[in-house]
């Protein structure tokens, strides 16, 4: 069952990950973000990942560069949805796929 559907215009996505993520990382992750006044739009979490959404870019490669001492960081500009594992040239797949799934539940 489909709880919610988001969309989100001119954000960057993120993707850090590592062998094991503890929760002392995800505070590093998040005081970098603080450090550098850059606003986290949305994270989802799990064992080894923390994708995230950000608007802010002016200081996305200093954020990148704290981030990858002691992670790896995976990045995209706007449109381009990194933390799900696709990028800007299957936006028309995953238009469809809503397309349809909107059919399916209001059709």
């Amino acid at each position: 069952m489909v709880k919610s559907i988001a969309c989100k215009r001119k954000i960057h996505a993120g993707n850090v990950s590592r062998r094991a993520l503890w929760r002392t990382d995800s505070a590093r992750i998040f005081e970098i973000f603080d450090r550098n006044e850059t606003a986290v739009d949305m994270v989802a979490t799990s064992e080894v990942q923390r994708p995230l959404t950000i608007r802010q870019h002016e200081r996305l490669e200093t954020i990148c560069e704290e981030l990858r001492q002691f992670a790896a960081v995976d990045r995209g500009g706007p449109g381009d949805r990194v933390a799900g594992g696709e990028t800007s040239a299957t936006r028309r797949e995953s238009r469809a796929r809503l397309r349809a799934l909107n059919g399916s539940i209001y059709g």
